[in-house]
C-alpha cells in the first residue's frame, strides 16, 4: 500500500496485538451496561468529571496492563497485530 502511494517502506513494528482487541471488546461491553455512560452533553460543553478514585484506578490498571500488551504485540504474528507502526520514506529525486 505504501509503494502505491510513492513511498518506500523501511520497516514495520507491531504496536498492539490480539490481547488489545479482546480487552477493548470487554471494555465496550462493560460501558454499555453502565447506566450513566454517555449521558453528558458534549455539545453544550457541560460534562461530568469521573470520580478521582476511578481515574486513579484506571491509571493504575493501564500501567499494569501495558506490560502484557507489549509482550502480546511482540509474540503475536504480524498478520494478527491490531496496530502497526510503519516507517517509510519518499524516494530521492536525482538531479533535482
Amino acid at each position: 500500500m505504501l509503494e502505491k502511494s510513492g513511498l518506500r517502506s523501511l520497516s514495520f513494528a507491531k504496536v498492539l496485538g490480539p490481547l488489545e482487541k479482546l480487552t477493548m471488546g470487554f471494555v465496550a461491553a462493560f460501558l454499555t451496561v453502565i447506566p450513566s455512560a454517555g449521558r453528558s452533553s458534549i455539545a453544550s460543553g457541560i460534562g461530568r468529571r469521573p470520580p478521582a478514585g476511578l481515574v486513579k484506578a484506571f491509571d493504575l490498571i493501564n500501567r499494569i496492563y501495558a506490560g502484557p500488551a507489549r509482550i502480546d504485540a511482540r509474540l503475536a504474528p504480524l498478520r494478527l497485530a491490531m496496530v502497526l507502526l510503519a516507517v517509510a520514506e519518499e524516494p530521492r529525486q536525482n538531479g533535482g
